[in-house]
């Protein structure tokens, strides 16, 4: 009897270049489409688990926000979630360099923060982490409890206390430092958590994503297939003449640029070595194009909203898809193939590992 296979999709953080994967996934829908013959075909229908972070994360929470509570249907198409993050990635990096620097030197600036808070709260409401019409799960950093903090749809279905508002859960997962506030968001059940990027944990997700996977449908690694989308690696090079010169507010960008770029390479590699480890390399389809020769007027940084540097992004998205076509091809006929040959199973009633977590309790933890 052949076996069941389940289907993850997994987005990176990048702020502005997360353009790319929104851009790829666009393209591999349009493609999906003409395979399965179907004009209107959504590629989330064919995905069992979604994982995102950062920017990755409010992709995704758009694509699995519902029309309605209660509804099954998503709120956003692909191209719809594309249009947003087109149209306000502008409006919320807006800020002149004399606020960054301000930030940078610890002057509080809230501007750019309320910008985001304002499209979240726009365009997903108040919808909650349990009401996502897809297994959904992401992390950010708890800067207060130390340690990372994870956000699952299907947790959230069953322990009131790990349920948030969606907003919120973007909020938190994108609050990259230097760039937005630390976010102080609130669970259903009255306490706040402040956090920050989840990108400082895992910029790339498709490692615990795997994972988590693995215990949500009881399966193993090569029963998975794993759609990993980046957000572009940055190549720029730090020569030692000028680093070591570095002072501490000159250290503060390339140092966040760092710790990105290392997590996302890092969980890369050991994602595909667990798929070889299990003769299954075809079951991971990882798209992430090199950075390190844009064209004049493209930038690495994250927060680059110029008109020039979103439409080169766009164009990288478009371009990895296109040279990679025989790759996502054969990815597109595996997930169709699993629709199409066995039925849908609903995901395990319960986490893929029930915690001895209690509720924290409102008056010890809460943060003000």
């Amino acid at each position: 009897m052949k076996q069941k296979k389940y289907r993850i999709l997994a987005i990176d953080g990048g702020g502005v270049r997360g353009l790319i994967p929104i851009q790829c996934l666009k393209s591999i829908e349009e493609r999906l489409r003409k395979k399965v013959g179907n004009p209107n075909a959504n590629i989330m229908d064919y995905f069992d688990l979604v994982s995102g972070v950062s920017v990755g994360s409010i992709l995704m929470s758009l694509l699995i926000a519902p029309e309605i509570a209660g509804s099954k249907k998503a709120k956003y198409t692909v191209e719809e979630a594309h249009k947003i993050l087109y149209e306000q990635i502008p409006y919320v990096f807006h800020a002149s360099t004399f606020s960054r620097i301000k930030s940078m030197l610890g002057i509080k600036q809230d501007t750019v923060t309320k910008h985001l808070e304002n499209v979240l709260h726009h365009h997903l409401g108040d919808m909650y982490l349990s009401e996502a019409i897809r297994p959904f799960v992401t992390v950010s950093y708890d800067v207060m409890r130390r340690h990372t903090k994870i956000f699952s749809s299907i947790e959230a279905q069953h322990k009131e206390w790990l349920d948030f508002y969606l907003r919120d859960v973007c909020r938190a997962g994108s609050a990259a430092p230097t760039y937005f506030e630390p976010a102080n968001i609130t669970s259903r059940t009255g306490v706040r958590y402040p956090c920050i990027d989840g990108g400082i944990t895992a910029n790339n997700p498709s490692l615990f994503a795997l994972v988590y996977g693995r215990g949500l449908f009881q399966a193993e690694t090569a029963q998975i297939l794993l759609l990993s989308l980046g957000c572009g690696k940055d190549e720029k090079p730090y020569y030692y003449e000028k680093a070591k010169d570095f002072g501490k507010i000159s250290w503060i960008r390339p140092l966040l640029d760092f710790i990105f770029s290392s997590s996302s390479e890092t969980i890369e590699y050991f994602a595909q070595l667990a798929f070889e480890m299990r003769e299954a390399p075809e079951n991971l389809l990882r798209l992430s194009p090199s950075l390190k020769e844009l064209p004049p007027g493209m930038s690495t940084d994250l927060s680059d909203a110029s008109p020039k540097n979103m439409e080169g992004m766009i164009e990288l998205g478009q371009e990895l898809v296109e040279k990679n076509i025989k790759e996502i091809d054969n990815f597109l006929d595996l997930i169709i193939e699993e629709q199409e040959d066995i039925p849908e199973e609903e995901p395990a009633e319960k986490p893929p590992e029930e915690t001895e977590d209690d509720e924290p309790d409102n008056d010890s933890q809460e943060v003000t």
